[in-house]
Parts: structure tokens; sequence; C-alpha cells
């Protein structure tokens, strides 16, 4: 098999690229041997020795978790040492090349953010490639080859009009399918977390501006074609991403906060559609808790004072969000049609489904703490302990110092190992840490607990939670009173007390009653389309400070968000202390009642929702 042979065996590379390299003559007997030739002829960077190769080893690392993989092939990385060329290489076996020269460029004068999130597309888009099989036809590269030898910049020009119409319709095929690996490795770098919108840098900058400099350093063009779009229409397609990004991000946010106040049909419907655009590890989260949510409730119901306090956490943040901060769009869209959710009538349904959701969360990122306790938790209601000790060993790799994960995994410890005959050996360390004075509230509760069930002494653990309970979430708290012999800590919660903010909207008006345009004058309107009830919705945004969601022409909620909202000492010395209080991974839900609540963050309040009155 001569070099010219070699193309037929190449993913995203260029046909001149191989011509380049590869010695003319040159051998082939298989899709290794271009990666052997390669290694030969200029070597690889070893990362062990390299700081920044290794570096982008960890990048290839993160983006490969989110990425699609196909079955038969696992992507493997090289860097190759020939520094005067950005280029990448997805190989059919999934061995990913790129060039010393393109890490190079993607690191020349920005930020190292900036150039982490360079390297991340590039390589996300050569494991699109994989994803998509994209192997072009060897018929095409042996056509704009001609006969495979020397510079590509002295081929002889296609003069035949029938071999032009040809190839243009090739060109347009290699453009469509560039276009959509460029739209999946954005979309695997934006998922895997970095900032993705920073592409978009140095517009006026052609010497910064990386579109511009990969087409024009990679010198990819043969005489009157290319197998890249422009770099303007790169550029405008992946703007045109964010853009449809920024105009369904409202069905994450209130997904979460729909669960939170019961409405789990329509938080999964919401979150499910998120997720056809933005398959991220916390929207996966989300949907396992919403479905974990559903199946705790109806554990509760029936075994009300016999279960453990385990972890459910909800994430309030997505990756998309920093993403879109530049380009938020006010353009019209379409009205789209939400896919019905699934809705078991089971527990055992929804912690199946639960399992699913967080072991895919789990996935795609090995260091994402939340999937692993909700795990864990869904696990652990399936009886599944040992499994459930699994995730919660995953859990203390990833926070070795958190006496919280600490003491799910000494309870989970103690009756995996009590089920073989072990449990008095694992009991001291679970009681070791329930002593201590700063021991977690989950903690002291869930040892009290089990002391009462093995009916030792669970007095003073009980009188330690009582007079902590307005802290305890309600139902713990429910527990912790009836169970103790001391009365509990009063919540004092100021009843009926307005919230001190004013809303721009009250909760549950008909909004078909009312001057709609002069309400909302001055606010976009963001509409979501037929809902899976049949319903309609819409999310009016006035700044990013007030935000209201109409379903079916009702308010169904509304919500501030801001810097100015107060603290939560404040929040206190006005409405007392709340009726509930939810953990989610970057702070605490604070309900007053069961139509308000605000996230707390730091001692400050973050966002105020406020839904309508069933």
């Amino acid at each position: 098999m001569t070099c010219r042979k070699v193309v037929a065996w190449c993913g995203s590379v260029c046909w001149w690229m191989v011509l380049l390299m590869v010695p003319a003559g040159a051998e082939v007997g298989s899709v290794n041997d271009v990666s052997t030739l390669l290694e030969n002829k200029y070597g690889l960077v070893d990362p062990a020795n390299n700081a920044q190769i290794a570096r982008v080893h960890q990048i290839f690392d993160r983006v490969q978790d989110v990425a699609d993989k196909r079955g038969n092939r696992m992507p493997q990385l090289s860097v190759v040492n020939k520094s005067d060329t950005p280029w990448a290489i997805a190989l059919a076996d999934g061995n990913i090349l790129l060039s010393l020269g393109a890490v190079n460029l993607c690191y020349k004068a920005v930020p190292q953010t900036e150039g982490d999130a360079r390297i991340a597309f590039v390589l996300g888009h050569e494991l699109a490639h994989l994803a998509k099989n994209d192997f072009w036809n060897r018929d095409f590269y042996l056509a704009i080859a001609g006969d495979g030898q020397g510079d590509p910049s002295r081929q002889r020009p296609v003069t035949d009009k029938t071999a032009q119409a040809d190839l243009r319709q090739r060109q347009a095929t290699a453009w469509n399918k560039e276009t959509e690996a460029d739209d999946l490795g954005f979309l695997y770098a934006g998922i895997a977390g970095y900032p993705v919108q920073s592409l978009f840098s140095h517009l006026d900058e052609p010497d910064k501006n990386f579109f511009h400099l990969w087409t024009e350093l990679s010198q990819t063009n043969s005489p009157g074609y290319t197998l890249h779009p422009p770099p303007k229409e790169r550029e405008a397609f992946l703007r045109a991403r964010l853009e449809s990004l920024a105009e369904e991000i409202s069905f994450f946010n209130f997904g979460f906060r729909l669960a939170h106040f019961g409405d789990c049909e329509q938080g999964i419907s919401f979150l499910r559609k998120f997720l056809q655009l933005f398959p991220a590890r916390e929207v996966y989260n989300n949907l396992g808790a919403c479905h974990l949510q559903r199946a705790q409730q109806e554990i509760r119901s029936t075994a009300v004072a016999t279960i453990y306090w385990m972890p459910l956490l909800f994430d309030t943040a997505t990756r998309a969000e920093p993403l879109l901060l530049p380009y938020k769009s006010d353009r019209p869209r379409e009205s789209s049609v939400l896919t019905p959710p699934i809705v078991p009538d089971k527990s055992g349904h929804d912690l199946d489904l639960a399992v699913e959701y967080f072991e895919q969360a789990a996935a795609a990122d090995p260091a994402y703490l939340a999937a692993r306790l909700n795990l864990a938790t869904a696990r652990f209601y399936q009886g599944e302990i040992l499994k459930a000790r699994s995730a919660l060993e995953e859990a203390i790799r990833i926070a070795p110092t958190d006496k919280e994960v600490a003491g799910w995994h000494a309870l989970l410890l103690y009756l995996d190992s009590r089920e073989n005959g072990l449990g008095v050996a694992a009991l001291p360390h679970f009681t070791q840490l329930a002593n201590q004075k700063d021991a977690p509230l989950s903690l002291l509760f869930n040892h009290t607990l089990l002391m009462q069930k093995m009916g030792r002494k669970s007095r003073e653990g009980w009188a330690r939670l009582a007079g902590r309970s307005a802290q305890l979430p309600a139902h713990y708290a429910r527990i912790v009173c009836s169970a103790s012999k001391v009365p509990c800590e009063k919540r004092d919660t100021v009843k009926g007390k307005p919230l001190p903010w004013p809303l721009p909207v009250q909760p549950g008006i008909d909004l078909d009653a009312v001057d709609r345009e002069k309400l909302f004058a001055g606010w976009r309107a963001n509409r979501l389309g037929w809902l899976q009830d049949k319903r309609q919705g819409t999310v009016y945004r006035r700044g990013e400070g007030e935000l209201v969601l109409d379903l079916d022409g009702y308010v169904a909620m509304v919500v501030l968000r801001g810097q100015d909202l107060g603290t939560s000492k404040a929040l206190k010395r006005k409405l007392g202390r709340p009726t509930d209080i939810q953990q989610v991974t970057d702070g605490m839900v604070w309900s007053y009642g069961t139509d308000r609540a605000v996230l707390v963050r730091n001692g400050q309040v973050r966002e105020v929702w406020v839904a309508q009155k069933e």
C-alpha cells in the first residue's frame, strides 16, 4: 500500500498532511502504521517530561469522560513532536494524534484558561469524529490529492467541469461533517467545564483569533478547495449554538425549582428537555434527584420512624451558565413540544431511573461529589448496601476530610458488616465519629437512631439533636421531637409575614385577565412551547434579577436573583427560622411554608422563589 492509501484510514486529518509527513513509497500495512511512521519520523512528547503536555492529557481525560464513545474503540491521545504546523488527526482505531504545533498555537499569547478551552475544543472535535465514525471516503482524498506526490500547494487544479462539480459536492459533505464535529466538540468541552465562549475572543485581532489562526497556519487548503468552512462561518455556527442554549437554560433552572416545591413531574419534563441540548453531569444528577425524591417520599410514608438520614442533593448550577453571560439572545424562537417524561408509579421504578441517571452523572466527571452521594442513597434504598458503600468510597476519595461523608460511610460500613456477622467490629468507628463535638447533624442522627434500634442508650443523642432541631430538615426534626424526652428547639417562624422583597407580579394571577403587554413591557419573553401536560409555558425575564414562569396563562413561580438580597441572618430576624431546610450542592434552600423558599450561599441570600399556592 502506498502513502496515498494512508488517507483511507484517517478520520479528520486533511489529505495533504499525510502526504507531507509520510515518506513517498512507504508501505503502510494498517492504521496503526500511521502512528508508527509519525512516531519514528518525529517522536512523541512524553507527558512525564513536559508539564504542558501533561496538562493537555488531563484535559483530554476530562473531555473524553463526557464525549460519546463507540464500544469498539477506546480513544487515546499522543502528542507528536512536530512544532511547525498545528494539526489534529483522529484515526479509525481510536488514536488521536495532536501536533506540538497545535498545542503551541492554542496557548500562544492567551491566558492559560483560554488555552485550555482551545485545546478542549480541538480534542472534542476529534472525539466527535470518532463518535460519528467520520472516516471519509477514500476516493474523495485520492481525487483531490492528484498523484499524491509532493507539496499540495503544487497540485494541479481540477479543470474538468464535471470533476469540479463533483468536488464541490464532496466539499459540501466534508463541511457538514466538520460543522457537526465543531458542534459536538464545542459541546463536549463546555460540558467538561471549559470556558469555550473564549473561542470568540479577539474578533478584531486576526493574529490572536483562534479560528483565523488555525486556518491560516494549518494551510489545509488545496487550490480552490477547503475541507473546513471559513473561520467566520465556524464562529457564526457556534454562536448560534450558544444562543440556543441561552434560550433553553430556563428548563434547567426551573426544573429543580419545580421539584423543590413538589412538582416532580413537571420538573422531570423540564430537565429532560434541557438534557437533549446539554447532557451534562448536573442535568443527569437533577433528573436522578427528582426520581429519588419521589421514591423517598413513598418510602417515608411507610417507614417514617425507621429511615436513616441519607443525602439527596440537587445541583443549582449548570456548567452552561458561565458560557452564556455575553451571549443572551433577544431574538424570538419557535415554540417546541416537550417530550413527555417517564413517570413511574412505584418507588422501585423511580429508584431504577435514579440509579441510571446518577451513574451517568458520575461517569461524566470523576470528581463530581453530588452524584456519588445520591447514588449511595438510591442504592441504599434498593437494599444494595455493598454498592452504596462503593459509591461512598468514591465520595471519600473526592472529599477525604468531609465529616458528613465519613459519617454516611461509617453507617453503611456497619450495616454491611452486620450482614456478614462483623457489625461489632465496625461499630466503634461509627461511635467515635458521632461523639465528636462538631459531628454533623446527619451523623449524630443516624448514630442515635441506630443505637435506639439496637436497644442501646440513645437518650443523650436525642437530647443533643433536640437542642438543634430547628437546624434539621423538617422530616428529621419531627422524628427527633417524637423520640426526645426534652423539648425541641422552637423554629419560631413568623407565619403569614410577607417576604421583605417586592415581587414584580404575584404568583397565581391569571395573566389572560390583565394587560400582559403592559405588565411585561420591557421584559424578554422566552416561549417554552407545549409542555408535557398539554400546557403552554413562557418565561419572562427582566435583566438577570427577575424571572416569571407562566404556565398556561397563570403565574406559576416568581424568582428574584442577585447580590443585593441581604444576609441569611437578616432574613431570620424578619421571618424567623425556616420551616424546612434542604441541602443543595452549593448551599442551602430555606423554605417558609410550602410556597416560599430562598437559596442561601455563604450566609447570603442569592435567590428567592415564590410559587403558586396549590
